[in-house]
């Protein structure tokens, strides 16, 4: 509670933190499927994995400031799952940074057996699983997930093996997508996830991608929490935010996350956001993260962020358009 208090007002005034508390790392842009949705193709990223060596080099600087870091993301454009040293990025990071919270996101293809024992034996605080149709779904979509029993075997598997790992479903919400979600939000309470994230799908990269209007998304979300106390978990969406969270944002104008947060690329670049990799603030190998945080760059970055960011609404209240 403390945290969100010192957010708000850091937000209200316009400050940011004394240094980045969430860490999102990309440790590989590779993955196993190709969803239409996502904007790794669009934006041209090269397919490739972060050397260890790249990863360690960055846990040793991290380290200096460690109590300051509370969250670290160990995911990038791709599936995580796919590299083949995430487990000892994670004992590495366990080691270095014991009292940082460690998450991240799968789409739940890759954990199998193996990766599940190994997991079992690492901290991590949370792991998402995006999906959005179940196999036994009536319901269709061309742009996400596809629907897989496999995964549904994996996530079951996984919230019996990882005891003290918190499970979160999150679900691109769809132009037609309440059967499909209920069967999440259904699917989520039986496996004791922890919640179930409805996410708005991104379309400023790709104008044919079709999502909910803001006036049916906001009908969706309600509709959502409603299933969600009938199946006893909690259902919630960044962008249903009540007055103080739209004041704070200063009515979306300001993004929500980057008072306190930082992005980091294969090759050690360090941006404002996963969306913004040209916005490059500087090289966390070859400065200090302090330095790059309080610089030039990002100071620009904050004074300009409702012009540079005027196209994405991922995290805001209202959507850029009702497509």
């Amino acid at each position: 509670m403390r945290r969100k208090i010192f957010k708000f007002i850091r937000n209200l005034v316009g400050y940011s933190a004394k240094f980045p508390e969430e860490i999102q790392i990309e440790i590989t842009n590779r993955c196993n499927l190709s969803c239409k949705m996502c904007i790794r193709d669009t934006l041209n990223i090269p397919l490739e994995d972060m050397p260890f060596e790249t990863f360690e080099e960055i846990m040793k600087r991290l380290s200096l400031k460690s109590p300051l870091i509370k969250l670290l993301i160990l995911t990038g454009l791709g599936e995580p799952l796919m590299h083949p040293r995430l487990a000892e990025m994670i004992a590495l990071a366990n080691k270095l940074l014991p009292n940082t919270m460690i998450q991240f996101t799968s789409n739940g293809f890759l954990l199998g057996d193996k990766n599940r024992i190994s997991l079992a034996k690492l901290k991590v605080e949370k792991i998402t699983i995006s999906i959005e149709l179940l196999p036994w779904s009536n319901t269709s979509t061309l742009d996400s997930h596809p629907p897989d029993q496999r995964v549904i075997e994996n996530i079951s598997s996984l919230s019996k093996s990882l005891k003290d790992t918190h499970i979160y479903l999150q679900t691109v919400m769809q132009r037609d997508g309440l059967k499909g979600l209920e069967e999440i939000i259904k699917f989520g309470s039986q496996i004791k996830a922890k919640a179930v994230n409805l996410v708005r799908k991104d379309t400023s990269y790709d104008p044919q991608l079709v999502r909910p209007s803001q006036e049916n998304e906001k009908i969706l979300i309600k509709q959502a929490k409603k299933l969600g106390r009938k199946y006893g978990i909690q259902v919630y969406c960044i962008n249903d935010q009540h007055l103080l969270m739209r004041i704070a944002a200063h009515f979306d104008r300001v993004c929500l996350r980057t008072d306190n947060y930082i992005y980091i690329d294969v090759d050690g670049n360090v941006t404002p956001c996963c969306n913004l990799r040209n916005l490059i603030g500087g090289n966390i190998l070859k400065e200090d993260l302090s330095i790059i945080w309080h610089g030039e760059k990002m100071q620009q970055f904050r004074k300009n962020q409702t012009k540079i960011c005027v196209n994405c609404d991922t995290l805001k209240y209202k959507q850029r358009s009702n497509k």
